[in-house]
Protein backbone atom coordinates (compact mmCIF):
# COMPACT_ATOMS: atom_id res chain seq x y z
CA UNK A 1 0.00 0.00 0.00
CA UNK A 2 1.19 3.60 -1.07
CA UNK A 3 1.61 5.84 2.05
CA UNK A 4 -0.67 8.61 2.35
CA UNK A 5 0.60 12.33 2.19
CA UNK A 6 -1.40 13.33 4.96
CA UNK A 7 0.22 10.42 7.31
CA UNK A 8 2.64 12.05 10.23
CA UNK A 9 5.95 11.59 9.43
CA UNK A 10 6.91 9.69 12.70
CA UNK A 11 4.40 7.20 11.83
CA UNK A 12 5.36 4.20 9.97
CA UNK A 13 3.10 2.20 7.71
CA UNK A 14 3.47 -1.37 7.73
CA UNK A 15 1.44 -3.17 5.29
CA UNK A 16 1.01 -7.29 4.70
CA UNK A 17 -1.13 -9.73 2.22
CA UNK A 18 -1.39 -11.81 5.45
CA UNK A 19 -2.76 -8.92 8.00
CA UNK A 20 -7.06 -8.97 8.14
CA UNK A 21 -6.93 -6.46 10.99
CA UNK A 22 -5.76 -3.07 11.62
CA UNK A 23 -3.24 -2.37 14.51
CA UNK A 24 -0.71 -0.03 16.27
CA UNK A 25 2.29 -0.27 18.12
CA UNK A 26 3.86 2.37 20.09
CA UNK A 27 7.67 1.64 20.56
CA UNK A 28 9.55 2.34 23.53
CA UNK A 29 11.37 5.39 21.82
CA UNK A 30 8.11 6.89 21.26
CA UNK A 31 8.17 5.72 17.08
CA UNK A 32 4.82 4.25 15.76
CA UNK A 33 4.08 1.63 13.56
CA UNK A 34 0.74 1.65 11.73
CA UNK A 35 0.00 -2.29 10.50
CA UNK A 36 -2.46 -2.54 7.70
CA UNK A 37 -3.13 -5.41 5.21
CA UNK A 38 -2.32 -5.04 2.13
CA UNK A 39 -5.93 -4.76 0.10
CA UNK A 40 -6.81 -1.32 3.27
CA UNK A 41 -8.03 1.61 0.51
CA UNK A 42 -7.08 5.29 2.04
CA UNK A 43 -10.22 5.99 3.05
CA UNK A 44 -9.99 2.71 5.56
CA UNK A 45 -6.66 3.99 6.67
CA UNK A 46 -7.64 7.62 6.90
CA UNK A 47 -10.99 6.52 9.17
CA UNK A 48 -8.46 3.53 11.37
CA UNK A 49 -5.97 6.91 12.27
CA UNK A 50 -8.71 9.23 13.54
CA UNK A 51 -9.95 6.24 15.70
CA UNK A 52 -6.14 5.88 17.43
CA UNK A 53 -5.24 9.28 17.18
CA UNK A 54 -6.40 10.04 20.54
CA UNK A 55 -4.83 6.36 22.26
CA UNK A 56 -1.60 7.66 20.29
CA UNK A 57 -1.37 10.79 21.90
CA UNK A 58 -2.28 9.72 25.60
CA UNK A 59 -0.11 6.80 25.25
CA UNK A 60 2.42 8.91 24.51
CA UNK A 61 2.13 11.08 27.01
CA UNK A 62 2.44 8.32 29.37
CA UNK A 63 5.64 6.74 27.61
CA UNK A 64 7.06 10.43 28.16
CA UNK A 65 6.64 10.33 31.79
CA UNK A 66 7.65 7.25 32.51
CA UNK A 67 11.13 7.37 30.32
CA UNK A 68 11.80 10.03 33.17
CA UNK A 69 11.50 8.06 35.61
CA UNK A 70 13.53 5.62 33.95
CA UNK A 71 15.35 6.80 31.28
CA UNK A 72 17.25 4.77 28.48
CA UNK A 73 20.90 4.05 28.96
CA UNK A 74 22.93 5.08 26.70
CA UNK A 75 25.32 2.27 25.56
CA UNK A 76 28.96 2.36 24.39
CA UNK A 77 31.26 -0.22 24.33
CA UNK A 78 34.36 1.56 25.47
CA UNK A 79 36.57 1.43 28.54
CA UNK A 80 34.87 2.87 31.60
CA UNK A 81 31.51 2.43 30.18
CA UNK A 82 28.89 0.89 32.56
CA UNK A 83 27.11 -2.09 31.39
CA UNK A 84 24.50 -4.08 33.54
CA UNK A 85 24.67 -7.36 35.46
CA UNK A 86 21.43 -8.75 37.63
CA UNK A 87 19.96 -5.08 37.71
CA UNK A 88 23.23 -3.08 38.87
CA UNK A 89 25.27 -1.13 36.85
CA UNK A 90 29.20 -1.81 36.63
CA UNK A 91 32.21 -0.22 34.73
CA UNK A 92 34.18 -1.98 32.49
CA UNK A 93 38.10 -2.16 33.58
CA UNK A 94 40.98 -2.52 31.04
CA UNK A 95 43.35 -4.81 32.66
CA UNK A 96 46.43 -7.00 31.86
CA UNK A 97 46.07 -9.78 33.94
CA UNK A 98 42.66 -11.44 32.46
CA UNK A 99 42.44 -13.84 29.68
CA UNK A 100 42.16 -12.71 26.52
CA UNK A 101 39.25 -13.28 24.43
CA UNK A 102 36.65 -13.12 27.41
CA UNK A 103 35.31 -10.20 30.02
CA UNK A 104 35.55 -11.39 32.88
CA UNK A 105 33.00 -9.98 36.88
CA UNK A 106 34.64 -9.85 40.25
CA UNK A 107 31.61 -8.28 41.58
CA UNK A 108 32.64 -5.21 41.65
CA UNK A 109 33.59 -4.44 37.55
CA UNK A 110 33.35 -5.97 34.42
CA UNK A 111 37.34 -6.59 33.20
CA UNK A 112 38.88 -6.66 29.71
CA UNK A 113 42.20 -6.74 27.80
CA UNK A 114 40.96 -5.15 25.14
CA UNK A 115 39.59 -1.54 24.36
CA UNK A 116 38.28 -2.59 20.64
CA UNK A 117 34.58 -1.54 20.81
CA UNK A 118 33.35 -4.79 18.56
CA UNK A 119 35.32 -7.08 20.48
CA UNK A 120 34.05 -5.75 23.56
CA UNK A 121 30.68 -6.25 22.30
CA UNK A 122 31.08 -9.46 21.29
CA UNK A 123 32.82 -11.10 24.22
CA UNK A 124 30.05 -9.31 26.09
CA UNK A 125 27.32 -11.04 25.12
CA UNK A 126 29.22 -14.17 25.37
CA UNK A 127 29.82 -13.22 29.25
CA UNK A 128 25.85 -12.68 29.44
CA UNK A 129 25.30 -15.93 27.17
CA UNK A 130 27.11 -17.81 29.88
CA UNK A 131 25.50 -15.89 32.63
CA UNK A 132 21.62 -16.21 31.21
CA UNK A 133 22.04 -20.19 31.31
CA UNK A 134 23.69 -21.04 34.78
CA UNK A 135 20.79 -18.03 36.36
CA UNK A 136 18.00 -19.79 34.41
CA UNK A 137 19.11 -23.47 35.04
CA UNK A 138 19.66 -22.43 38.96
CA UNK A 139 15.52 -20.72 38.66
CA UNK A 140 14.42 -23.65 37.07
CA UNK A 141 15.61 -26.61 39.28
CA UNK A 142 13.96 -24.85 42.23
CA UNK A 143 10.69 -23.74 40.04
CA UNK A 144 9.94 -27.10 38.37
CA UNK A 145 9.34 -28.51 42.29
CA UNK A 146 7.06 -25.71 43.07
CA UNK A 147 5.70 -25.68 39.56
CA UNK A 148 5.62 -29.99 39.77
CA UNK A 149 6.62 -30.18 36.21
CA UNK A 150 9.71 -30.58 34.05
CA UNK A 151 11.34 -29.63 30.93
CA UNK A 152 12.69 -31.03 27.82
CA UNK A 153 15.38 -28.71 26.87
CA UNK A 154 17.17 -25.24 27.51
CA UNK A 155 18.26 -22.92 24.79
CA UNK A 156 19.33 -19.10 25.12
CA UNK A 157 18.94 -17.02 22.15
CA UNK A 158 19.37 -13.44 21.75
CA UNK A 159 15.41 -12.25 21.27
CA UNK A 160 15.03 -8.59 22.32
CA UNK A 161 11.26 -8.68 22.84
CA UNK A 162 10.44 -12.20 23.76
CA UNK A 163 12.60 -13.01 26.69
CA UNK A 164 11.23 -16.40 27.09
CA UNK A 165 9.29 -19.17 25.23
CA UNK A 166 7.73 -22.90 25.54
CA UNK A 167 6.63 -24.96 22.67
CA UNK A 168 4.36 -28.07 23.19
CA UNK A 169 7.50 -30.05 23.26
CA UNK A 170 8.79 -29.18 26.93
CA UNK A 171 11.80 -26.45 24.90
CA UNK A 172 12.28 -24.00 26.77
CA UNK A 173 13.96 -20.94 25.01
CA UNK A 174 15.05 -17.25 27.26
CA UNK A 175 17.07 -14.56 25.87
CA UNK A 176 20.85 -13.56 26.89
CA UNK A 177 19.34 -10.27 27.43
CA UNK A 178 17.94 -11.68 30.77
CA UNK A 179 21.09 -11.25 32.16
CA UNK A 180 21.04 -7.51 32.60
CA UNK A 181 17.43 -7.58 34.86
CA UNK A 182 17.34 -8.24 38.20
CA UNK A 183 16.84 -11.40 39.26
CA UNK A 184 13.09 -11.69 40.47
CA UNK A 185 12.56 -10.41 36.88
CA UNK A 186 14.11 -13.11 35.58
CA UNK A 187 12.67 -15.55 38.29
CA UNK A 188 9.10 -13.91 36.58
CA UNK A 189 10.09 -14.92 33.12
CA UNK A 190 10.96 -18.44 34.50
CA UNK A 191 7.41 -19.25 36.01
CA UNK A 192 5.75 -17.02 33.20
CA UNK A 193 6.84 -19.82 30.70
CA UNK A 194 6.94 -22.89 33.21
CA UNK A 195 3.38 -22.30 33.67
CA UNK A 196 2.69 -22.45 29.87
CA UNK A 197 3.75 -26.38 30.75
CA UNK A 198 0.04 -26.38 31.90
CA UNK A 199 -1.51 -23.58 29.49
CA UNK A 200 -0.42 -23.06 26.41
CA UNK A 201 -1.71 -19.73 25.95
CA UNK A 202 -3.20 -16.49 28.30
CA UNK A 203 -6.32 -17.41 29.47
CA UNK A 204 -7.90 -16.98 32.80
CA UNK A 205 -6.12 -20.09 33.71
CA UNK A 206 -2.81 -19.36 32.68
CA UNK A 207 -2.95 -16.31 35.00
CA UNK A 208 -4.45 -18.33 38.06
CA UNK A 209 -1.59 -20.65 38.21
CA UNK A 210 0.70 -17.79 37.67
CA UNK A 211 -0.74 -16.39 40.22
CA UNK A 212 -0.15 -19.39 42.23
CA UNK A 213 3.23 -19.49 42.45
CA UNK A 214 4.07 -15.56 42.24
CA UNK A 215 1.22 -13.40 43.68
CA UNK A 216 2.66 -10.40 42.97
CA UNK A 217 3.15 -11.49 39.30
CA UNK A 218 1.57 -8.25 38.01
CA UNK A 219 3.90 -5.54 40.02
CA UNK A 220 6.95 -7.51 38.55
CA UNK A 221 5.71 -7.23 35.14
CA UNK A 222 5.31 -3.61 35.31
CA UNK A 223 8.63 -3.27 36.93
CA UNK A 224 9.62 -5.70 33.80
CA UNK A 225 8.04 -3.00 31.39
CA UNK A 226 10.10 -0.30 32.91
CA UNK A 227 13.58 -1.59 32.81
CA UNK A 228 12.80 -2.59 29.56
CA UNK A 229 12.80 0.81 28.85
CA UNK A 230 15.68 1.26 31.19
CA UNK A 231 17.49 -0.80 28.65
CA UNK A 232 16.00 -0.03 25.13
CA UNK A 233 19.29 1.49 23.66
CA UNK A 234 21.17 -2.13 23.78
CA UNK A 235 22.13 -1.77 20.06
CA UNK A 236 20.51 -4.63 17.93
Amino acid sequence: MQRPGWLPEDIQLKSSSRRKNFGIKLNFDGSCELLVPDSATELQLERVFRKFAPWLRRKRQQLAIENQSAPPHEFTFQINSEFFFLGKKYPLQLINSAPSGIIKFDGAAFQTTTADPDSIRVMLENFYRRQTRRIIQLHLEKACVVCNTNYRKLSINGARKRFGSCNTHGDLNFSWHLAMYPEHLIELIVYHELAHRSEMNHSARFYQLLAARLPDHRQRNQELKLWIRHLAGYPA
